[in-house]
């Protein structure tokens, strides 16, 4: 019998460590099943192909503080083409070059070629009245006063004429254009300043401009 308790204990003894060592293996497959981020599951930190929840810029998406995204003007661009030129091409700019001033030359011509037409209408002479007695007075011009171009307002003039009465009276007339080219002056207005040199009214300059006020 008690040869027999041996035999047997003989036989377990292997087999007993057998199951250990076993064991021991299924464990260390176990603690590799337990692996921090399989590949393919979502433990993955960043996995391949997925924008993280942190990632400033994922690729192909422009951040929110990119100021100028790819395709898209910025907001403050100061001139888009094609908008806020100042010039566009093919257009004049709005200003225009001042009119050319006349001369005196050109006002003592006009005033000459008025009288010269007023003249034939008189019978040879300019005939006006005057404005104290209502007598009509027929004159012959003598010259235009060359001396300088006086100015009244905007694009008026007027110059000194003299003439010669038919009782042989000098008088003094100021003759009054208006024109922005000598072609288009217009006499508007004739006054009697002088009845052989004697003044009606005296001449000031005021501010670059000629004005009338009666003699003392």
């Amino acid at each position: 019998m008690r040869r027999l308790l041996v035999i047997m204990l003989t036989l377990l003894v292997p087999l007993a460590l057998a199951g250990l060592a076993c064991a021991k293996d299924a464990g260390s497959m176990a603690a590799q099943g337990e692996e921090e981020h399989p590949e393919g599951e979502p433990g993955e930190e960043h996995p391949e192909g997925q924008p993280t929840e942190d990632e400033e810029h994922p690729e192909g998406e422009p951040g929110e503080d990119e100021e100028h995204p790819e395709g898209e003007g910025a907001e403050a661009e100061e001139h888009p083409e094609g908008e806020g030129e100042e010039h566009p091409e093919g257009e004049e700019p709005p200003a225009q070059a001042a009119a050319e001033p006349l001369t005196i030359d050109e006002l003592a011509d006009a005033i000459t070629e008025w009288v010269a037409t007023e003249s034939i209408a008189g019978g040879g002479y300019l005939v006006i009245e005057h404005p104290d007695t209502g007598e009509s007075l027929e004159l012959t011009l003598d010259q235009v006063h060359r001396e300088r171009l006086s100015r009244v307002g905007e694009q008026t003039y007027f110059a000194c004429a003299d003439f010669v009465g038919r009782d042989g009276t000098l008088y003094d007339l100021d003759v009054f254009m208006e024109g922005s080219t000598p072609e288009t002056l217009e006499t508007t207005e004739v006054t009697l300043h002088k009845v052989d040199g004697e003044a009606r009214y005296t001449w000031y300059e005021e501010d670059g401009l000629w004005k009338k006020r009666p003699a003392a």
